[in-house]
């Protein structure tokens, strides 16, 4: 996304803690940071909703780092079902390819709480 367009969403797409976080991000390149989080934030909504059907919204998970190695971490700021308490903290990995950002959470097979920090 560029930047123009992306800094009017990142209030949308961040949270405070986010913006305060990420706040070098935010002034040098605000594409890639808001593009990033709105990817991220989307596929952990295709990989939970399926398992506890209940909507949640950008606000409901928040970014809490990422890694030029492609690798982020993700932290649920709501409880979307007794597997899934607020807190719960998922992998993520990314990969800017062509422009394009391509992301990806996979869903442990075990009780997910065992990865709440």
């Amino acid at each position: 996304m560029p930047d123009d367009r992306a800094l009017p969403l990142s209030r949308q797409i961040l949270t405070q803690p986010e913006q305060a976080r990420f706040g070098c991000e935010l002034t040098h390149q605000p594409g890639f940071l808001i593009t990033l989080a709105f990817c991220l934030k989307e596929t952990l909504f295709k990989a939970l909703y399926p398992l506890v059907q209940k909507r949640f919204y950008f606000e409901h998970a928040e970014l809490l780092a990422w890694h030029r190695d492609g690798t982020a971490r993700l932290r649920l700021l709501t409880t979307l079902s007794p597997e899934w308490p607020i807190h719960s903290e998922l992998n993520a990995w990314f990969s800017l390819e062509n422009d394009r950002l391509i992301s990806l959470i996979a869903i442990p097979a075990h009780n997910p709480a065992s990865h709440s920090a």
